[in-house]
């Protein structure tokens, strides 16, 4: 990525956002998946390079990562075996399912930078204070074929040890110790305790796979990771209620207001 995504693409468009003045008041970067790894490497060096160019470094004051896969892929970890002759029957058609073909070294592409150990080696212990505000699913478009090389919980395509932004791989169920992905109150040991710096979760969606989280249809409800943010001079406060599910025997499940809406669509709204 550094050589390729970093020289070909990156800089240039940070070049031309500085020399345009458009970041200069404040802005938000929105991420999906891969894009948190990026953004991560952007949030890292853009002040260095911009300055060393004679520009203005952007005044990025958060990001917003939705399914962010930051902290890597089991799966692309799969891919790479398969595209190195690897792999059985199953793993290769749970990496076809995800992808749509079966990768090659020709077509592998950014896929070696998702592989877990890779990706949590670009800047593993980040220096900058930007908040990465994160929004996290737990649903599937491949009838959980793949879930199966995720542990813990996954949205279809990255584990919430990535997506919640924990500071290490592992098997988690939920961003919230209290809280469960589909949000039943209740303690959860399983969940993710450490997170990476000013990786903050803020919203849990049981229902919404990797790509229904940046969707236009809404899926169920969310639930809340944390119930407040604070971001530059920004802040906002969820507004939560309780609903009693379940028989003979009632838990109690926690729900977002405004859960009726597609989970994208309640961000912007809420927090732009």
């Amino acid at each position: 990525m550094q050589q390729k995504i970093a020289t070909d693409y990156l800089w240039p468009k940070l070049q031309q956002l500085s020399r345009d003045g458009v970041f200069q008041s404040g802005c938000i970067l929105v991420t999906h998946s891969t894009g948190d790894l990026v953004s991560r490497f952007i949030l890292e060096n853009q002040v260095n390079w911009l300055r060393n160019a004679g520009l203005q470094p952007l005044n990025i004051v958060a990001t917003f990562d939705f399914a962010g896969a930051g902290g890597g892929s089991e799966l692309a970890d799969l891919a790479v075996n398969v595209a190195d002759g690897k792999g059985g029957a199953l793993v290769k058609a749970a990496v076809k399912a995800w992808l749509g073909h079966e990768p090659t070294r020709a077509n592998i592409g950014v896929l070696n930078d998702l592989q877990v150990n890779v990706a949590r080696q670009l800047v593993p212990v980040p220096q900058n204070r930007v908040p990465r505000l994160r929004f996290v699913g737990g649903g599937s478009d491949y009838l959980n074929t793949t879930s199966v090389f995720l542990p813990g919980s996954d949205d279809g395509v990255v584990a919430s040890h990535s997506a919640c932004g924990a500071s290490s791989a592992g098997s988690f169920g939920s961003c919230n110790s209290q809280i469960a992905l589909n949000g039943k109150v209740a303690s959860q040991s399983d969940a993710v305790r450490t997170f990476l710096p000013n990786h903050l979760p803020v919203l849990m969606a049981d229902s919404y796979s990797h790509s229904a989280t940046i969707g236009a249809s809404a899926k169920g409800p969310f639930s809340p990771a944390a119930t407040s943010v604070r971001y530059g001079n920004a802040s906002w406060q969820l507004q939560t209620y309780d609903s009693q599910q379940g028989w003979p025997f009632k838990s109690t499940y926690r729900y977002v207001k405004g859960s009726e809406q597609p989970l994208s669509v309640f961000v912007r709204q809420v927090a732009l």
